[in-house]
């Protein structure tokens, strides 16, 4: 599934009537983590196809490094100047860079140079998301938002826009560490600032190799200790079909039966 099956939406937004907090339908996930190599990307892929197979699901890549992006675009040419950072900048309308990958799952792609956005003046533009996201309340039942590997600007969108923060965590040392740095700048600024309403933060364990179980068990026992009431009681496995789905892309709906991990944690957070 890459670019040739890709269709720009040109279609003209809903003008429907905004609901009320209680009526809200759509929730929006965002993955993040300050480490990068935690299967951020991975996992915010696999949990928005799974979600897609019944629901309607848009994607946005807010990592200017655009892993998520190049998992659907071969050709780069295709998205440029229609891409989160001429959303964001106001360039664009959110509804312009907005493409259909199948009917039921949308992206917004990402770009090198919205990296610069970190030293863009605009005052306030931390709520410009999650502002704009709200516009396409009823149009979608879910948005994902994946975030590159700090906690920059890129990020702090994603933190202030999200219903849900799903922090993944590879079992290793130095990556447990991270975490803290993480739930530090969600519960001292995010909150307090910008996203008072925020439901919930959720651990989630990634990369358990069974080769180096012991290592990957400590590290899952200091996360129990130190993080109980917010880590999963999932581990992702590190296997050769998660190498490969990243390697060659989604293929099919098939391929989503070979991560019941992912299908659990789209129970939980869904």
């Amino acid at each position: 599934m890459k670019s040739q099956n890709v269709a720009y939406l040109q279609t003209e937004k809903k003008k429907s009537p905004k609901p009320s907090a209680e009526e809200k339908t759509m929730k929006i996930i965002c993955f993040a983590s300050k480490k990068g190599g935690v299967s951020k990307t991975t996992s915010a892929l696999i949990t928005g196809l799974i979600l897609a197979e019944k629901k309607k699901v848009l994607m946005v890549d807010l990592d200017s490094q655009n892993a998520l992006t190049s998992f659907f675009f071969d050709d780069i040419t295709t998205i440029q100047g229609k891409t989160i950072l001429e959303a964001i900048k106001g360039e664009k309308l959110f509804n312009q860079v907005i493409f259909e990958i199948t009917p039921n799952l949308h992206v917004i792609p990402s770009v090198l140079q919205f990296e610069e956005i970190d030293e863009w003046g605009r005052t306030g533009k931390e709520l410009i998301l999650r502002k704009e996201l709200k516009k396409l309340e009823g149009q979608y039942d879910y948005v994902i938002l994946d975030t590159p590997p700090n906690l920059r600007s890129e990020t702090v969108f994603g933190l202030v826009a999200a219903d849900v923060i799903v922090i993944p965590a590879r079992l290793e040392k130095m990556d447990t560490r991270a975490i803290d740095f993480t739930i530090d700048k969600i519960n001292g600024q995010i909150r307090e600032d910008f996203n008072p309403t925020l439901q919930k933060i959720y651990i989630l364990p990634t990369q358990f190799n069974y080769q180096n179980r012991t290592v990957n068990e400590l590290a899952l026992d200091t996360l129990k200790k130190d993080y109980k009431d917010l880590l999963l009681k999932i581990s992702i496995p590190y296997t050769s079909k998660v190498s490969q789905f990243n390697y060659l892309g989604f293929q099919d709906s098939n391929n989503l039966k070979n991560f019941p991990e992912y299908m659990e944690l789209v129970e939980v957070i869904k």
